[in-house]
């Protein structure tokens, strides 16, 4: 093979299937479409298809593949699908049963889709992946909002400014669109049935929400009823769709029957600072 691009002879496939790390591609569903052998078996998946919170449901419920300590595994899923794809990149360790660790990257790419890759980190010393750990828990309480689980305002501006850089740099002419969206009439229900059930619905409302929205789309909370969704490589015409305005404005809502408002504006490549 020559550094001129000749790959006759070369097996790129045949590498990535049998590297001793693992690598995994999601589509912007969230559904597997590749892993590789090492995947495969850390994971214990069989074949492609399988949405993400499934892997991770099935495993924790036969207690292998990767340790989640909760008890409560559909809350920690919402929460973990909560900043799926927010980042173009992220990075974070994963312990697996059985003692093995992994330090996984996750890279986001313009048409929706994720690739995974995870590095076996087990020979590290377990006080370094301890002071990690903690730090990686330290930085998730800070960006996350403590009623709903969802990124609170710091991290969602964070992300936006990050975009808005990202695209100054590259001179990239992407479009993304941001909806401001609250809840009609919350006042009056906290003020009758307390804010036990505000909260309640508070909860709900994200967990029906964060079930409509893109892989790479960002819901948070910026605070009482008020929440933001980011849409990145989405023009406004896009997302004044009917079928986009319809997931907007009228979600299925458990815990009352009070639907969110919701106002879309366009964000470009020169737009100025979000804070």
């Amino acid at each position: 093979m020559s550094m001129d691009g000749d790959l006759v002879g070369f097996d790129f496939a045949g590498i990535v299937e049998n590297t001793p790390n693992c690598v995994a591609v999601f589509d912007k569903q969230d559904c597997l479409i590749y892993a590789n052998c090492a995947f495969r078996e850390a994971f214990f998946v069989s074949g492609v298809g399988v949405h993400w919170s499934e892997i991770m449901r099935d495993n924790f419920k036969h207690n292998r593949g990767p340790v989640i300590e909760t008890d409560d595994i559909e809350s920690w899923l919402k929460a973990a699908e909560s900043r799926r794809g927010t980042d173009l990149y992220r990075a974070f360790e994963v312990e697996l049963h059985g003692g093995v660790w992994l330090w996984i990257t996750e890279t986001m790419y313009p048409d929706g889709q994720m690739l995974l890759i995870a590095a076996d980190i087990s020979r590290l010393r377990p006080g370094t992946r301890s002071l990690r750990q903690q730090r990686d828990m330290a930085l998730r309480a800070s960006f996350t909002d403590e009623l709903t689980d969802v990124p609170n305002r710091r991290y969602v501006l964070m992300q936006l400014e990050e975009w808005r850089e990202t695209r100054a740099r590259s001179n990239d002419r992407d479009q993304a669109c941001i909806a401001l969206i609250d809840i009609d009439r919350f006042k009056p229900i906290n003020d009758t049935h307390g804010h036990e059930i505000g909260d309640k619905i508070l909860v709900a409302f994200c967990e029906v929400f964060l079930k409509k929205i893109r892989l790479n789309d960002l819901f948070g909370r910026i605070g009482g009823e008020e929440f933001i969704l980011f849409m990145p490589h989405c023009g406004l015409n896009e997302a004044e769709r009917p079928h986009i305005r319809h997931r907007l404005d009228y979600p299925q809502f458990p815990t009352d029957p009070r639907s969110p408002g919701s106002a879309l504006f366009i964000l470009s490549r020169s737009s100025r600072s979000f804070r």
